[in-house]
């Protein structure tokens, strides 16, 4: 698993090196822009892809064909592309929480407002994406799962949009819900979809031919 994960890690930081650097500089705007929260969740957003967009670099450069022949379940990729999701959308959380408290002691940028409220957004965001376009990926492959994705697109735009029209609003109602409430919603409930989602990814790519 940790050789899986050092995989994917140097081919993000050497062929993709730009993905991450995009998702900085969403992150870095949302810190001093009104509408912070459509800049983090399109980062995650992003940041999340990234990861379906490895398995299917994997598919097409025949790296999942080469490890049928290598002591490794296939249910051990799916299992590996999944958590290096959750790692994804826990670094990014991570550097959007470490930049707004770090400007936000000068005074500068937005702060601590809505910080909580934000974060969990960005949690469930990025678990509910990542989940979805990885196991589109797994099932259909490579070709299929591009349509699936451009789906995904299209509804966190709309989503991303949404909060920049009612940002105030829904923030606000956000702001009222209890803390077990939100941890629920934001956390809890994605976890449940995205360990559904995972189920289905190994049962269907242990069962998938490879072309």
């Amino acid at each position: 698993m940790k050789g899986l994960l050092y995989k994917d890690g140097r081919i993000l930081l050497t062929s993709f090196r730009t993905l991450p650097l995009i998702v900085l500089v969403f992150l870095f705007v949302s810190v001093f822009n009104e509408t912070g929260s459509f800049w983090s969740m399109y980062g995650i957003f992003m940041g999340c892809t990234m990861i379906s967009t490895l398995q299917n670099l994997d598919e097409t450069s025949r790296w999942c064909t080469f490890c049928d022949t290598l002591p490794l379940k296939r249910s051990d990729l799916v299992t590996e592309k999944f958590i290096l999701a959750l790692i994804v959308t826990a670094v990014s959380v991570a550097v959007l929480v470490v930049l707004r408290i770090g400007f936000g002691i000068f005074g500068i940028g937005n702060g601590f407002r809505d910080l909580g409220v934000t974060c969990i957004s960005m949690v469930m965001a990025g678990i509910v994406s990542s989940s979805i376009t990885l196991t589109t990926a797994f099932l259909f492959g490579p070709q299929k799962s591009q349509i699936a994705r451009l789906v995904v697109i299209v509804v966190m735009v709309g989503a991303c949009m949404s909060i920049i029209n009612f940002a105030p609003e829904f923030l606000t109602w956000l702001s009222g819900l209890s803390p077990v409430i939100l941890l629920f919603l934001g956390i809890v409930i994605p976890l449940g979809f995205a360990y559904l989602c995972y189920r289905i990814s190994c049962t269907g790519f242990e069962k998938r031919v490879l072309a």
